[in-house]
């Protein structure tokens, strides 16, 4: 009934068919999608249509094929395929393409399920209002669309080039700059450093080709924490709050003033010397500097007992929080 159809009203309704492609500039700077239209969906007037003709090839050698219907479509070749059991056969659809027809897909199988009443307005719906299930399988135009593809294509990369140029320039001066500033990192980063326990911390040094820095990891007795304090005072310290450590900037050679430093930590905390490599000659003890954290005496004072939670909470108000030694132990007092 469907070929019948078309063969009366001379007119089908057509999906589009298009080539598209994806283009990328160099290191893919710009994307663009292109795209030929080769057919516009709608429907569409026929002209010459006829159902079940018979057709003969090209050369003798070609043989004959039944498409279910033929016509013309804007001056094109056109064979209508109506799918109710089964696609077409590849074969077939191979063959009309090399003698140069359009082949259209329409699916209908669907519609074996509906009442007899009600199927000839289904196969009107379906053939001359909507092709959503429709398909082309080959088109008349689409050697010519995509010879006109590559011209496009062509064309839209010559358009391109100075905007992909400039944003290639962009892109590898941004590549140098994040190579400098990872550079200019590295260069702060600490190359060497030396560790010792100090009661229940970690007393750090380490040294990078800029400064030499003093840390102290965790949290101890007020007694033993002012060693650590009183030997970076003592050599001109400067307390960094965002790293929370002293940092050293010596004018002598650094590596030198790190062993020394690294050796006046170590007799401190464990009362021994140690032997610097190499035999450097120790550094000149610099003059004794104020104390720039303020750490004077408080006149708070706690029982023996909660010595111990009182200092930890001191520790963490004076290097986290920022506040004297004198404000952090009147502040942990208040809260023992």
């Amino acid at each position: 009934m469907a070929k019948q159809l078309i063969e009366e009203r001379q007119q089908v309704h057509v999906p589009e068919r298009s080539f598209r492609k994806m283009l990328h500039g160099e290191k893919q700077v710009w994307s663009e999608e292109i795209a030929v239209t080769v057919q516009g969906s709608g429907l569409q007037v026929l002209t010459g249509c006829v159902a079940e003709k018979t057709i003969y090839g090209n050369n003798p050698q070609d043989g004959i094929r039944r498409p279910d219907v033929l016509a013309l479509l804007d001056g094109h070749p056109l064979a209508i395929e109506i799918r109710n059991t089964h696609e077409v056969d590849i074969e077939k659809a191979a063959w009309l393409k090399q003698q140069g027809y359009s082949v259209l897909e329409i699916d209908i199988a669907d519609t074996a399920f509906e009442p007899m009443e009600s199927i000839t307005t289904l196969l009107e719906r379906r053939l001359f209002a909507n092709s959503h299930l429709a398909q082309w399988l080959c088109h008349a135009g689409d050697d010519a669309a995509k010879r006109q593809l590559i011209e496009l294509e062509a064309d839209t990369r010559a358009k391109r080039r100075e905007e992909e140029l400039f944003l290639l320039a962009e892109m590898e001066a941004k590549a140098l700059a994040e190579q400098k500033r990872i550079a200019a990192r590295a260069r702060l980063q600490d190359i060497d450093d030396f560790r010792l326990r100090l009661e229940d911390c970690t007393v750090r040094i380490g040294r990078n080709i800029r400064r030499v820095s003093l840390k102290v990891h965790g949290f101890t007795a007020k007694p033993a924490f002012s060693k650590i304090m009183n030997l970076a005072h003592r050599y001109g310290g400067q307390f960094n709050k965002k790293g929370k450590c002293w940092e050293f900037q010596p004018k002598q050679d650094i590596e030198a003033f790190f062993l020394q430093l690294c050796s006046e930590a170590e007799m401190v905390c464990l009362g021994t010397n140690r032997r610097t490599p190499g035999g450097v000659a120790p550094i000149p003890t610099p003059p004794t500097t104020p104390n720039v954290d303020g750490d004077s005496q408080s006149t708070f004072r706690i029982a023996p007992e909660t010595d111990e939670r009182f200092e930890e909470r001191a520790a963490i108000l004076q290097y986290d929080g920022g506040f004297s030694r004198q404000e952090a132990e009147e502040l942990a007092g208040q809260n023992i």
